[in-house]
């Protein structure tokens, strides 16, 4: 979590994933735009700061929460940047 964090703090997004996960496709055109010179470009309209797998647990214990480490990616934004330094100090 300090990596993730570190980099969110300099101005990275972060794609994280465990070792067990293959892409079939690269994924970082779902998460992100490019820009003219090939920087990222953070597409407002979406809303969206962060993707995180599904879990798929269903069941009462775990509800309405569904998110997974597996894999996830973070913009950097404040509220992502607030996230997890809030789950970082948690």
């Amino acid at each position: 979590m300090v990596s993730v964090y570190s980099c969110l703090r300099l101005g990275v997004d972060v794609l994280f994933q465990d070792a067990d996960v293959v892409w079939w496709r690269d994924p970082r055109p779902f998460f992100r735009a490019s820009g003219g010179s090939g920087a990222p470009v953070h597409n407002s309209a979406d809303g969206h700061d962060a993707y995180f797998q599904n879990d798929g647990a269903r069941s009462q214990r775990y509800s309405p929460f569904s998110a997974n480490t597996g894999f996830y990616y973070l913009r950097s934004t404040p509220r992502a940047n607030y996230l997890m330094h809030d789950l970082l100090h948690s």
